[in-house]
């Protein structure tokens, strides 16, 4: 992909032994400055990079180096082999590499591409350029009149003895210019998927964590269930004193009192108000199988948000069970209000965006289709030389647990913003209709999410960091700050990460809703974080 350079902090952070780097076109530069002589190392003819060579004694530029370190004392030999094979036409390097040829001369051809010789396959040929011939040729010290002698067989030109130095050494030695190493180090990746910035879903596209077992049919539909009438499943078991009659919720549906808990004993199908019992070997549990009248208790979520019948949503989806250690499950009028707004709940009772992780650390204001006011606002008053922030173009630093949400015109999914900004609606809803509080967010336009604060958390992992919505980019990538990766995973590694908003966190995540597995409570937000020691 091309150079990096790597702070020796980083090295020091990871305890990692010094990198050591690849001869590049800079140190180049800086090596013919010493002489008194300048020139562009990027943009340098082979004839000049030559002269220059021969006249101040430094290595020949990076540019007509090839990988030598790459390459083992092997390959190089059977490079050589092959290369006594070839022949010169129009001053082209013309390697045989018909069908018959191919496994003979297979490590020559592994050798060519390790050493980052450029080069074209043809039916029955390898064909090299003629700057590529003329370089592979100076690097290894040959004339370059050979390549004037059209279909000149190039048969013991290149000796096949051994040799007991490093590959690099010895091309040193054959060449008549000094070659450095051009690999240095090399960092290895892979590109385990595009990017990805998605809603969250379930296995079958949830509402609600509410049970509708085989009921709710194909699509694990409310509304299928409750033309079965009842749902047969394992339940909570609670008791409401004042309405003297159980119920499924930890607040009563009716009179909205907090219930009792009560245990059901399957051995002697009784139920308690107390876990343990003299004389039974088991304890009791908090939930028992019952045949359930959804349709009474999909009426009651209707009555308490004070929906008109027209108004419900026309699918409302559940879960086939749970399993969780109670069966605890939400009340269904949260699934109501999800539903309206077409969002679909996670494990723990929380919206998530995922999104492939993406480290940044300066931004302009135009980038992120952010008004310079609104960033004032956020805080970010200087820019990163020490000027008031006036105009879109300056550049600024990106704070610890500032996000941009992927918003990409051309995703075939709906964008982080579209999303956020109508959890913002649910919560909002939620607060007015379920919990009988005031709103909240009131956000009128996507632009008003600009300083909501969220919550951003890694996979496989329990702890939630505070993040601030600062901006959009137009990508499918989480960005943030290495400070924010960091904290919330350790490193940025091109896996992904989840973005919750913070009310809708404390309002509906449960622990209570987890899988009780092993493993259910990883990636779950047991512990925030609201503030990352940047150091």
């Amino acid at each position: 992909m091309g150079d990096i350079l790597f702070p020796f902090s980083d090295l020091a952070n990871r305890n990692y032994n010094l990198i050591k780097p690849g001869y590049v076109e800079e140190w180049w530069e800086l090596e013919l400055k010493n002489f008194g002589e300048s020139a562009d190392g990027f943009n340098i003819s082979l004839e000049d990079a030559i002269e220059l060579s021969k006249k101040t004694g430094i290595s020949l530029n990076p540019k007509f180096i090839f990988y030598w370190t790459q390459i083992s004392k092997e390959q190089m030999l059977k490079l050589f082999e092959w290369l006594n094979h070839s022949i010169i036409r129009d001053k082209k390097i013309i390697f045989p590499f018909n069908p018959s040829e191919q496994e003979r001369f297979s490590v020559g051809k592994r050798a060519l591409e390790l050493l980052g010789v450029e080069h074209e396959v043809t039916i029955e040929n390898v064909v090299l350029t003629e700057l590529v011939s003329k370089i592979l040729f100076i690097n290894l010290g040959k004339e370059l009149n050979i390549l004037e002698k059209n279909e000149f067989l190039l048969r013991g030109i290149f000796e096949l003895s051994e040799f007991k130095e490093e590959v690099l050494d010895f091309v040193n030695n054959l060449s008549g210019f000094k070659i450095k190493d051009k690999a240095g180090e090399f960092i290895g990746t892979r590109m385990g998927r595009p990017e990805k910035g998605k809603l969250r879903k379930l296995a079958g596209s949830p509402n609600v964590l509410f049970p509708v077992g085989s009921e709710g049919g194909r699509l694990r539909s409310v509304q299928a269930a409750c033309e079965t009438g009842k749902v047969k499943g394992d339940f909570p078991l609670f008791y409401c004193k004042k309405c003297d009659k159980e119920t499924i919720y930890r607040r009563c549906e009716r009179c909205d009192e907090v219930t009792q808990k009560k245990y059901f004993f399957y051995e002697t199908k009784e139920k308690s108000f107390q876990k343990e019992k003299p004389g039974y070997e088991k304890s009791g549990v908090p939930h028992y199988y019952q045949n359930l009248d959804i349709n009474y208790f999909l009426e009651k979520a209707r009555e308490k948000l004070k929906l008109d019948k027209v108004e419900m949503p026309l699918l409302i989806k559940g879960v086939r069970g749970l399993s969780s250690d109670g069966k605890m499950m939400e009340n269904l009028a949260k699934g109501v209000l999800r539903a309206k707004f077409d969002l679909q709940v996670n494990k723990d009772g929380t919206i998530r965006f995922d999104a492939t992780e993406m480290p940044l650390v300066y931004f302009k204001p135009k980038e992120i289709r952010v008004s310079v006011e609104k960033l004032k606002d956020l805080g970010y008053i200087l820019d990163i030389f020490g000027k008031e922030l006036e105009n879109s173009e300056q550049i600024l630093e990106l704070m610890p647990h500032d996000i941009l949400l992927p918003s990409a015109k051309e995703s075939p999914n709906e964008r982080a913003d579209d999303v956020f900004f109508k959890v913002s609606k649910f919560v909002d809803e939620e607060l007015e209709r379920f919990y009988c509080l005031k709103k909240f967010h009131e956000l009128k336009t996507r632009e008003d999410l600009i300083g909501q604060i969220g919550v951003c958390m890694a996979p496989h992992n329990c702890a939630g960091v505070i993040c601030r919505i600062i901006g959009f980019s137009n990508t499918q990538g989480l960005l943030a700050s290495p400070y924010m990766h960091a904290a919330i995973r350790r490193d940025c590694d091109g896996d992904e990460a989840a973005i919750m908003l913070l009310s809708d966190v404390l309002l509906n995540f449960s622990r209570k809703f987890l899988p009780s597995h092993r493993g259910g409570t990883q990636d779950a937000p047991l512990v925030l974080n609201a503030k990352i020691d940047a150091g």
